[in-house]
């Protein structure tokens, strides 16, 4: 579970921009999605949040599998990520 040892409750949460291009290889998205599943096998949530262009999203789905969230506009960014971390929370319990 997510509570430290005072009883509160603990979230760490890593931001990492990942700028796609038409010159990322395969293996750089092989790689990051390797690490990413590394991670989720520790018992660490986590949320791929793409603001890029729609073809683009193949690339993100590579990567983060299905936790990931697609913002066509920055100004909803906190109320995606936020809905997220509360089902988070929500399943912790």
């Amino acid at each position: 579970d997510n509570l430290n040892a005072s009883g509160w409750l603990s979230i760490n949460v890593w931001m990492c921009r990942i700028r796609l291009s038409s010159r990322i290889s395969s293996t750089a998205i092989r790689d990051t999605g390797f690490e990413v599943r590394k991670l989720r096998n520790l018992g660490v949530s986590v949320l791929g949040v793409f603001a890029g262009e729609e073809k683009d999203l193949a690339t993100e789905k590579k990567i983060f599998g299905k936790d990931f969230a697609y913002i066509r506009d920055i100004v909803n960014f906190s109320r995606i990520v936020g809905r997220y971390l509360t089902k988070q929370l929500e399943a912790d319990s």
